[in-house]
């Protein structure tokens, strides 16, 4: 009989228990949602509908990088966003004034206006790296495609077991070339391998995390 109850009881929590639950953790948008998940949350490229909508990149389910916001009277917000605030550069229609706006958002608030294009830090940003010297964005025509390159100087201590994860696309190799390819912007990438130190006296671990906004074909080098 005890282990009848026990069975009854897992079971009837597994029933209760909703499956592949992703949440959107802004109320307006979080009806229905349909894309990346991590752990639970809307992370990645998707779209969240409720009295809003908003099409675009999500960071721990919240609108984060570059995505459009349209809320219920026909108004929109198309550009930078940072944990579900605008921020950044961006656009902004008012249905109701019929006019448009161009410029800087801080903090979810109007800065200034501005016609220039996507920062530098804006463009890309590197979140995370370890055991590496330097990187290298470079933006080399249109596309959805980032190609990854690795750069030491002695040329004898090649990558080893390399491992690249990202929001969107899919991994590619061929002719020597490493790529990730069909991606949707913003794409957040993830890097992990390992070399020979330089002294060639044993192993380093080396990682990047890194998020690219502006649409195009990226060329991304990595020296280590």
């Amino acid at each position: 009989m005890i282990l009848l109850h026990l069975l009854l009881v897992v079971l009837l929590g597994l029933q209760s228990a909703p499956a592949d639950v992703c949440k959107v953790l802004a109320p307006e948008i979080a009806q229905s949602y349909q894309g990346g998940c991590k752990k639970g949350l809307a992370h990645g490229r998707g779209k969240a509908t409720g009295v809003n909508t908003y099409e675009g990149n999500f960071v721990k389910g919240l609108p984060h990088g570059i995505g459009k916001y349209i809320w219920e009277n026909g108004s929109y917000f198309d550009g930078m966003w940072k944990s579900g605030k605008r921020e950044g550069k961006g656009v902004y229609f008012d249905a109701i004034k019929n006019t448009t706006i161009t410029g800087i958002w801080k903090n979810d608030r109007f800065v200034k206006s501005s016609n220039a294009p996507l920062a530098r830090e804006t463009r890309f940003q590197v979140l995370m790296q370890r055991g590496i010297d330097r990187v290298r964005f470079v933006r080399i025509g249109e596309g959805n495609r980032v190609l990854f390159k690795f750069s030491e100087m002695s040329g004898q201590r090649p990558v080893q077991n390399l491992w690249i994860d990202g929001t969107s696309g899919h991994y590619d190799e061929r002719g020597g070339q490493i790529s990730f390819e069909n991606i949707a912007f913003p794409f957040e990438g993830r890097i992990r391998f390992s070399a020979l130190t330089k002294l060639k006296t044993g192993i380093v671990d080396c990682e990047i995390r890194f998020v690219i906004n502006e649409p195009g074909l990226w060329e991304f080098t990595l020296a280590y």
